[in-house]
């Protein structure tokens, strides 16, 4: 018995060896990007910084840099890189070379590549055209945002509305509907974006406004519910209400895209869906509160009349 256990797991371990071995011996070969940068008459740029990034994951949704490298062109613009097969085996793969030198513009090329294929690229720079690139895009997105947050701000001030926003907030109730939605959009919103573009301070502050405004909404929504009701015919929150409550959540819907944005075919509309969703979270911020106001004018107002009676 004990010699047939011995040769038993002697065979095993000879298997393993064998599996092993013919595994390192199919490893595939790394693919190669090579290429060149030319200016517009088709003489080398020297010295160019030229990256290469792989983003990979089993689909877009959950790509994210695995690999990215740096070099410089040499004396005849060429350059070169190796990329891992592990990478390249991926099921969602996005190669991008980044090549820019001073004086001429920003490119940025899609490059297909299996395992062990040598891919060539070859790109040209022109002078004095800089593209936007994601650092101008950074300050931006950010600027636009701030200066719509200021005219939203504006508007509840100019319209009296701030004296509603904070009842609804210091409310139990409303106040912790508030919260809860706030917390919630700023984990999912912050999650999205460490899966794909990663989290900086333009992603800190974008998470800020609109969790901050969904947060408000949610206790404005509840606080005219507990207060108003939600009457249609009799004044209250009513359809008007309901209609901001899907408002709102349209804008949830689109922050929520803006974490995603880079995997999305229409990613270069990011900053697109980030702004609508700030626009439409402030019009659903001053609807809500100043229908709230109305309903509790009306409501002090028939309270007084009853008095007098």
């Amino acid at each position: 018995m004990n010699r047939r256990i011995k040769v038993v797991i002697l065979a095993l371990l000879t298997a393993f060896i064998c599996a092993i071995a013919v595994s390192v011996c199919a490893q595939e070969s790394p693919g190669v990007i090579t290429g060149r940068a030319t200016d517009e008459a088709g003489d080398p740029i020297t010295n160019a910084l030229v990256r290469v990034s792989v983003r990979c994951g089993i689909c877009p949704w959950t790509a994210v840099e695995r690999h990215s490298a740096d070099t410089r062109t040499d004396v005849n613009g060429s350059f070169g890189f190796e990329i891992p097969s592990d990478y390249l085996a991926e099921s969602y793969v996005k190669i991008e070379v980044f090549v820019e030198a001073e004086g001429y513009g920003k490119v940025i090329q899609n490059v297909d590549l299996k395992p062990g294929q040598t891919s060539t690229v070859n790109l040209v720079l022109e002078k004095g055209e800089k593209e936007v690139t994601e650092e101008n895009e950074i300050l931006v997105l950010p600027i636009s945002v701030g200066l719509l947050s200021m005219i939203g701000v504006v508007i509840i001030h100019a319209m009296k509305l701030e004296e509603t926003i904070k009842r609804a907030l210091i409310d139990k109730s409303s106040g912790t509907a508030g919260v809860i939605s706030f917390a919630v959009m700023a984990a999912v919103y912050l999650f999205l974006h460490s899966i794909t573009d990663g989290i900086g301070p333009s992603t800190i502050f974008l998470t800020t406004i609109i969790s901050l405004l969904i947060g408000t909404v949610f206790a404005l929504f509840v606080y005219g519910v507990k207060r108003c009701g939600i009457r249609a015919k009799e004044g209250g929150v009513g359809f008007v209400g309901i209609v901001i409550a899907v408002i709102s959540c349209v804008g949830c819907v689109l922050a929520a895209f803006v974490g995603v944005g880079t995997a999305l075919i229409l990613a270069q509309y990011g900053s697109v869906f980030t702004i609508s969703a700030i626009g439409l979270l402030f019009a659903s911020t001053i609807l809500l509160a100043r229908n709230i106001k109305k309903e509790e004018c009306r409501v002090c107002r028939q309270n007084q009349t009853t008095n007098k009676d």
